[in-house]
């Protein structure tokens, strides 16, 4: 994957989940696994990452973690907290993250899937904006244009939902995708069908 459009410093382990849910999209950002205080260290940032809302607190107030290490406490802690519905609480998390690297893409597609989340399809819709503008991963810019054609149709913006079904189009080169395929049927169009 190339990450030469982010800020963040990808080492050897890295993930780039797309979850879809009904009508929210969340990408895991991508994960730092050189970390420097050996075993115990990793074991609480595993932690933090596998929904421990108190750990990631624990190290993002502990002030030992680096800038790039913050940015993921934040990110993780926001997407649990916009999992169990404390929405508020998850865009705290991705405004901070979002404060120490604005450049990141991934960051403002969680945060406009909280939006989402929230039905505030208003902000949602320029932070998906802003998504598609800094990122060059097929799978971010897939979450991207499925989520924002996704609040454009709910808004009654068939025309811009069915350009942002197009992008999505491209991207997947005739696979089935759920999202492609939730906007196409808001859109009454016939779905999209694999290519031999």
């Amino acid at each position: 994957m190339d990450v030469s459009s982010s800020k963040l410093s990808v080492s050897s382990a890295k993930m780039n989940k797309i979850m879809i849910g009904a009508g929210a999209l969340i990408v895991v950002l991508m994960i730092v696994s050189s970390v420097s205080n050996g075993m115990q260290r990793r074991k609480i940032e595993m932690q933090c990452k596998n929904g421990d809302i108190d750990i990631c607190t624990k190290l993002i107030e502990s002030k030992i973690l680096k800038p790039k290490e913050l940015i993921m406490a934040h990110a993780f802690r926001g997407y649990h907290y916009d999992k169990k519905g404390q929405y508020d609480k998850a865009l705290d998390d991705y405004n901070e993250a979002i404060k120490l690297n604005a450049e990141e893409p991934a960051l403002y597609l969680q945060r406009a899937g909280v939006y989402a989340d929230k039905s505030d399809l208003n902000n949602a819709i320029p932070d998906f904006n802003t998504t598609i503008k800094l990122s060059r991963s097929p799978g971010v810019l897939l979450a991207a244009y499925c989520g924002r054609g996704l609040a454009e149709m709910t808004k009654g913006d068939a025309a811009s939902a069915r350009n942002d079904l197009q992008e999505a189009k491209n991207i997947v080169r005739g696979n089935k995708v759920d999202c492609v395929t939730k906007l196409e049927q808001g859109l009454g169009q016939p779905p999209n069908t694999a290519t031999p």
